[in-house]
């Protein structure tokens, strides 16, 4: 989380659209890439709570494990969506990418990676949906 903070306070997200985009939009992308950014660290710094005192923190990770198999779901549909029709409302905001479904299904593998490390947990009895 925070690789993905600085990749995004980087501005490289955005790269490539201001010759595309409207300024009305590059400020709205912009405005909601940082906040993503912004989000990003927060989570990177409690992940980094959760790591200092994992005891405390037990049940969050179990729900948030289960929780990512949805989520993940989520991700791999649009991937395998077409993107210029997904996208076809709203054009002025749209940037072809040609990784980005690549891009979707990493990030969905990876979360259903998280949701079986959290299963095995689970199962084996290291994670619980109580504290111990």
């Amino acid at each position: 989380m925070l690789g993905e903070s600085i990749y995004h306070f980087s501005g490289l997200r955005m790269w490539g659209t201001e010759s595309v985009w409207s300024m009305p939009g590059l400020v709205f992308g912009k405005f909601f890439m940082y906040l993503w950014a912004s989000a990003s660290l927060l989570v990177a710094v409690l992940l980094g709570f959760t790591v200092l005192h994992f005891n405390r923190v037990r049940p969050i990770v179990s729900i948030l494990g289960f929780f990512s198999f949805f989520h993940a779901g989520v991700l791999w549909f649009f991937s395998t969506q077409p993107l210029a029709q997904v996208w076809q409302a709203t054009p002025a905001v749209f940037v072809y990418n040609s990784w980005y479904t690549l891009q979707l299904k990493i990030e969905a593998s990876i979360l259903l990676l998280f949701g079986l490390f959290v299963c095995y947990g689970v199962v084996k009895g290291y994670l619980t949906f109580t504290k111990k």
